[in-house]
């Protein structure tokens, strides 16, 4: 099963650091506080060379880092193109209460399609076209998560009332 990049990089995270108002290009590692153990993980070996899981978690920061960057430039261009419309995701759990999710952007897809041939060009060989269709496609999982998430939760109460 997949899991994203967000939830792989836990309990670690990058924060920038600003000198003096200016951005600086090195990043700060940080670690969630609650996962914090009293004598920790070894990291690092006795001579300050990185472990193989840390050096496995450090690549994947660095990779999260530069997809973050990669993923606010589309988004600008997007939003320059005019390309976002506001919307309000509707989710009806499987026995629960109907959620409304609202503050959320998606690409309007009739905007996209009246766009010109040579900015379709340039979103396909910016590598962008295909993440839209990805995006659009993600939307319609939504349900599906939410039914799995259901499942999930029903099974864990009955074993747990089966346990009793």
């Amino acid at each position: 099963m997949y899991l994203p990049a967000y939830v792989r990089r836990y309990p670690f995270c990058m924060a920038t650091i600003t000198v003096d108002g200016q951005l600086r290009e090195e990043r700060l590692v940080c670690v969630e506080k609650t996962a914090l153990k009293d004598k920790g993980d070894r990291l690092f070996d006795e001579a300050g060379a990185p472990l193989a899981d840390w050096e496995r978690q450090q690549k994947l920061l660095v990779e999260y880092e530069a997809d973050l960057l990669r993923t606010n430039e589309m988004c600008k261009l997007l939003n320059e193109l005019g390309l976002f419309e506001p919307f309000t995701m509707q989710a009806n759990p499987a026995g629960g209460e109907p959620l409304a999710l609202a503050g959320m952007a998606r690409v309007h897809e009739q905007k996209l399609s009246a766009l010109d041939a040579d900015k379709i060009r340039s979103l396909m060989e910016k590598g962008y076209l295909g993440r839209i269709y990805t995006h659009l496609g993600s939307l319609d999982n939504f349900q599906r998560l939410l039914d799995r998430r259901a499942s999930l939760t029903a099974r864990q109460k009955e074993s747990t009332a089966s346990a009793s």
